[in-house]
C-alpha cells in the first residue's frame, strides 16, 4: 500500500510538471513552491493514516496486553517544502538547463516526505506504546545496500535519537516489534527456573530421607 501511496504522489507531481514544461526557471520554481506542499501533505498523510491503522493492526494480531491507539505523525513544515524545492530547481538555473535533473531531484525529495511519514508514524507509536519493545527496519530485495545493512541489525531501536530515515526512491519500511514477545521468552525461562527449583527441592528431600533412612538402620 506505501508503495500505491507513493507512485500517486509521483504521478500527481508529473501532472503538475507538465503545466509549466517550458516556462522559465523561476515560473517553475513559484509553481512548485505552492504544488509541493499540497501534494506532500495530501500524500504523507494518507501514508501516516496508513502506517496508524497497520500499527493497531500489528498490535492486534500480536495479542499484546493493554490498549494503544497509534497516531499519525504531524506533517513536516513549510520550510522543509522550501529547502526542497529550492534545492530540486537548481539544475533548472544553470547555463544549460535540466529539466529531467530537476524533476528527479524534486521527485525524489517529495517520495523521501512521504514515505518517511509512514516510518515516523510507526517508530514514534513504539516510543509512546509501553508494550512496544523497539521498531526494526525492513527492506526490499531491490532497496538500497545502506537500508540492507541497516535492515539486518533487527530490533534494536528504542531511544528516540533513533530516527527513521529513507532515502530518494526508497520504500523500506520500519516494523514494530512488541514486547509481548519478550515476555513470553521471560516466562518461559521463569517457568524453566521454577521446575528446575522444585526438581532441586525434590531431590534434596529425596536425599535427607535416604540420610536418614539410614542412620535409623545402622543405630
Amino acid at each position: 500500500m506505501l508503495a500505491l501511496v507513493a507512485a500517486a504522489a509521483q504521478q500527481e507531481l508529473a501532472k503538475a510538471w507538465d503545466l509549466v514544461t517550458g516556462q522559465s526557471a523561476e515560473t517553475v520554481r513559484d509553481f512548485l513552491m505552492e504544488v509541493v506542499p499540497a501534494i506532500g501533505d495530501k500524500y504523507g498523510m494518507a501514508s501516516a493514516t496508513l502506517a496508524a491503522d497497520w500499527y493497531d493492526e500489528v498490535r492486534s494480531a500480536a495479542a499484546v496486553r493493554g490498549t494503544f491507539l497509534a497516531e499519525p505523525a504531524p506533517l513536516p513544515d513549510s520550510s522543509r517544502y522550501e529547502a526542497l524545492v529550492r534545492w530540486g530547481v537548481d539544475p533548472l538555473f544553470r547555463p544549460e538547463p535540466d529539466p529531467e535533473a530537476s524533476q528527479s531531484l524534486v521527485g525524489g525529495g517529495l517520495q523521501k516526505i512521504v514515505t518517511n511519514m509512514h516510518g515516523q508514524t510507526l517508530t514514534e507509536s513504539t516510543l509512546r506504546d509501553p508494550a512496544a519493545q523497539g521498531w526494526s527496519r525492513m527492506a526490499r530485495a531491490e532497496g538500497c545496500d545502506i537500508c540492507k545493512v541497516l535492515a539486518g541489525r533487527g530490533a534494536v531501536y528504542r531511544e528516540a535519537t533513533a530516527d527513521f530515515a529513507t532515502h530518494d526512491h526508497c520504500l523500506c519500511v520500519a516494523v514494530p516489534e512488541f514486547g509481548a514477545v519478550r515476555e513470553v521468552r521471560d516466562y518461559e525461562r521463569s517457568k524453566k527456573f521454577a521446575l528446575d527449583a522444585a526438581g532441586e527441592k525434590k531431590r534434596k528431600a529425596a536425599n535427607r530421607a535416604l540420610r536418614d533412612y539410614a542412620r535409623e538402620t545402622q543405630g
